[in-house]
């Protein structure tokens, strides 16, 4: 079920389900990550939460692919995506 909110076209829905995949199907996130991070139907700041959300569930897991998405983070340069980025960096998330 989770999976089919991921994929619902609401944004605040399919960020929700992101966000709650690491407690429930953590195999999933992974998976997931590239999708949320490269939409582009939404407005900007929708798709800032989006990849916000990205980093939050990818550091949840441990993931291997968490400092790539940093990276990408940091080229992105927008405040709130580079707030959480160097949060997750420091250890404060």
């Amino acid at each position: 079920m989770i999976l089919d909110f991921a994929k619902d076209p609401n944004e605040y829905v399919s960020r929700r389900a992101l966000l709650a995949m690491p407690a429930l199907r953590p195999d999933c996130v992974e998976q997931f990550a590239p999708l949320f991070w490269e939409r582009n139907c939404y407005s900007l700041e929708l798709q800032e939460y989006q990849r916000i959300a990205v980093l939050v569930s990818l550091d949840a897991i441990h993931s291997d692919l968490l400092p790539q998405y940093l990276e990408q983070a940091k080229q992105d340069g927008r405040r709130y995506l580079l707030e959480h980025a160097e949060r997750i960096e420091g250890g404060l998330l």
